[in-house]
């Protein structure tokens, strides 16, 4: 805000000293022009920024001695544990998220955390503003009304075509938007007042004045723009005397003179002040000037207004530069441990729920490595204080093949540890290097970082891990360069050769089945039912049969899905009731799913088990072991039902879900669509590993491997109506889409 305010003073007082100099140099109108850069400079200054590279002092670092830093129980040559990441557990793990209460400022001891006095000026201006304007606002529209209540009409001027009112009001004459008033005891007859309104209405003043009081509200605060305010509302006049001389003729100028020194002798009683009009009175120096010129007019000079406006126009220019720091020259004599980093490949991190690092950009680098170098590095024993528990950020740091990792927790303490040694110490640093760290890799603004995200597996978070993963920002092309990074396993589920040689439809069109949704809900819900909600995008049903209590429906209007929930089943409909565990394998639960549901939805939708689910749940639980254990202590199972076309292809996410428990059903996900052929376009799948290789361009890890593979139609990727021919690939690190047709793949992110 500081660099706004300093810009906008020094625009406007270089008008002033421009406007004094050329004065009678250039036309009024010409010096009345000038002041639209300040209007321009507000607009623009958020926006263009020259960005100026200038090498800043590096800064001086807080030094406290070894007592304060070594902890009572600490000393820097014992061994400790590695730095280890938090545990995860892979069923929750689904998105990578930022811990957003992990910034520093939540961190710092209460007396050192900074008051935000930029901010709360800014509010405090911002708020004076606004109550500014809302007053213009509501004086200027009392005005109007007063305006029409009490004027009266007199004559329209056929010269300007404006027309003219009488109104109680002793003062000026004035125009207002695009009527001229003058005072009841005027015949309106004066052609010096009617053409001088006239000349306001032609340059748009009514619309400037409302926008120098917008300027005045925005930057109350400063007197140099209530000075140019005061100025430039002199220049309109000025403008307007030389405009209505020229279109009266320089034989009227007398005429005119004499009509503002009439005017000038008058007493005004003016009852009205900052408003939305253009009067014709001035004060007393204001009148003696505007007579003044009359008699002497200013010259026509172009070569003086370009070189007025190239003055101001290279002057505001240098206004909008924006010093940011150069390359630091980093002293490398300093204590950091593992050297001088401004060349170094940096990968910052937050060690939040899920493992996951993004890259630093140049900028980053350089600044870390000027406040990073400019710290002293005490060491501090090996291990963090008892009351720093909790979270922390990451930084690793690759210089030259050699590996570190950063741990940072506030009070300026950090844990480091190099690749391949067993031992960490920890370091007290100064409060800008502790900053600068979570500033950085624990931003405000999760989302400038969402798109730079690599998802690690827990034992990857280390030293050296993380520089085993690349982000590919697009798609690969067909190149020998391009090489998959996701393996086919050795047992694992693909689809029958023959079915990949043949054609099928290129897309699938969806639409709705409202028969068939119609006849799901009545039957669900019993014929007494009623509408508990409906928006543009769900609609909600709920049962009012006392045989069937505690049961819903949602559909979906985007998706035509149906979602049936029964409350009785899972014992969710007061916490009476307890769902008892499923005490078998989802393998022995499926028939049981399979029949209560095609009693519900028709035997055909649920004849195709999917065996991409089941593969899933088995990937998340790891080993048989876990996996039979887990499913049996289940209080309910979810099985997936393939809907299929008549060439026996997937229609992926247009089946049935079904939630199985001991007691039934509790919930059915029923798609309620109709898909027919789009068009007569025809296509040949692209191989499997044609679609591995279009999948690898969105594949985080180096490591993947393909459990399940199926052809399928998939709106994953069009996220509209039209399903196109695609592959279906099951993996142990995410469950991904490749669009046959626009050769584009989607992966669900899920770690299994």
């Amino acid at each position: 805000m500081l660099r706004y305010i300093i810009g906008i003073s020094l625009v406007a007082a270089l008008i002033m000293i421009i406007r004094k100099l050329s004065d009678g140099k250039i036309l009024k109108k010409h010096q009345y022009a000038l002041w639209l850069l300040i209007p321009l400079y507000m607009i623009v200054s958020p926006f263009l920024k020259v960005n100026l590279p200038i090498l800043e002092a590096p800064s001086v670092p807080v030094v406290t001695t070894q007592t304060e830093l070594v902890p009572e129980n600490g000393t820097s040559n014992v061994d400790a544990e590695p730095i280890q990441p938090v545990n995860i557990d892979q069923e929750q793990t689904v998105y990578p998220e930022i811990n957003k209460n992990t910034n520093v400022e939540n961190r710092v001891v209460e007396n050192k955390a900074p008051v935000n006095i930029s901010g709360l000026v800014k509010t405090i201006s911002l708020s004076v503003s606004a109550a500014l304007i809302f007053a213009f606002t509501v004086y200027n529209f009392g005005f109007i009304l007063y305006c029409r209540r009490k004027r009266y009409f007199i004559r329209q001027d056929k010269t300007c075509g404006l027309k003219i009112y009488a109104i109680k009001y002793k003062g000026t004459p004035f125009l207002l938007f695009n009527k001229i008033y003058v005072d009841e005891k005027s015949d309106g007859n004066n052609e010096y007042i009617i053409c001088h309104e006239a000349c306001h209405h032609k340059h748009g003043d009514p619309v400037w004045i409302v926008m120098r009081y917008l300027i005045l509200a925005l930057n109350w605060y400063n007197p140099v723009i209530w000075a140019a305010f005061f100025l430039s509302g002199i220049d309109c006049e000025l403008a307007c005397d030389e405009e209505a001389i020229r279109l009266l003729g320089q034989d009227y100028s007398a005429g005119y003179a004499n009509s503002l020194y009439e005017m000038l002798k008058q007493q005004s009683e003016v009852t009205f002040g900052f408003t939305a009009s253009t009067g014709m009175r001035s004060e007393f120096k204001t009148m003696k000037k505007r007579i003044a010129n009359i008699k002497s007019p200013a010259k026509k000079s172009y070569k003086a207004l370009a070189l007025c406006m190239a003055i101001i126009v290279a002057f505001s220019g240098c206004t909008l530069v924006n010093p940011t720091a150069a390359v630091p020259e980093v002293d490398t004599t300093s204590n950091v441990p593992f050297g001088d980093i401004s060349n170094a490949k940096i990968r910052l991190s937050n060690n939040g729920i899920v493992p996951c690092v993004f890259d630093a950009d140049e900028n980053q680098v350089k600044e870390l490595a000027r406040v990073f170098n400019a710290s002293e590095w005490q060491e501090a024993g090996v291990d963090f204080p008892d009351d720093l528990d909790g979270e922390g950020v990451n930084i690793f740091v690759d210089n030259n093949g050699e590996y570190f990792q950063l741990f940072f927790r506030t009070s300026g303490y950090v844990k480091y540890q190099r690749s391949g040694d067993t031992d960490t110490k920890l370091y007290k640093v100064s409060n800008e290097a502790e900053a600068a760290a979570w500033n950085i890799a624990d931003p405000k603004d999760p989302s400038t970082i969402q798109d730079r995200l690599i998802q690690l597996q827990a034992e990857d978070f280390t030293p050296e891990g993380v520089w085993k993963y690349v982000i590919s920002e697009s798609v690969p092309s067909s190149s020998e360069n391009n090489t998959s990074k996701i393996a086919i396993g050795s047992d694992a589920t693909l689809p029958d050769p023959g079915i990949l040689s043949q054609s099928y439809p290129a897309t699938l069109n969806r639409s709705i089945d409202a028969d068939y949704q119609q006849k799901l809900t009545t039957g669900l819900l019993g014929s007494n039912y009623k509408k508990d909600s409906d928006s543009d995008t769900e609609i909600m049903y709920s049962s009012t049969d006392p045989s069937l209590p505690k049961r819903y429906i949602w559909i979906n209007k985007t998706n035509n899905e149906l979602h049936f929930y029964d409350a009785m089943v899972t014992g969710e409909r007061g916490g009476e009731y307890k769902a008892a565990q499923m005490n078998m394998l989802p393998e022995e639960s499926i028939s049981l799913a399979q029949e209560k549901a095609a009693a519900i939805v028709g035997q055909d939708r649920v004849s195709i088990p999917s065996q991409s689910g089941l593969l899933k749940l088995r990937i998340s639980l790891k080993d048989q072991a876990t996996y039979e254990s887990a499913t049996r202590e289940m209080d309910a199972h979810v099985h997936v039902f393939e809907r299929r076309t008549d060439k026996n292809i997937s229609i992926l996410d247009g089946g049935v879900k079904v939630r199985i428990g001991v007691d039934g059903i509790s919930d059915l996900m029923i798609d309620c669509s109709n898909y027919s052929n789009s068009g007569s376009d025809t296509i040949t799948p692209v191989t499997l590993d044609e679609a591995l290789t279009i999948a690898s361009g969105i594949c985080y890890n180096n490591e993947t491997t393909v459990f399940y593979a199926e052809l399928a139609y998939s709106n994953w990727c069009t996220e509209n109506d039209n399903f196109n021919l695609s592959w279906h690939i099951v993996t142990n690190r995410g469950n991904y889409v490749v669009d046959c047709v626009t050769r584009t793949a989607k992966c669900d992110v899920d770690t299994y």
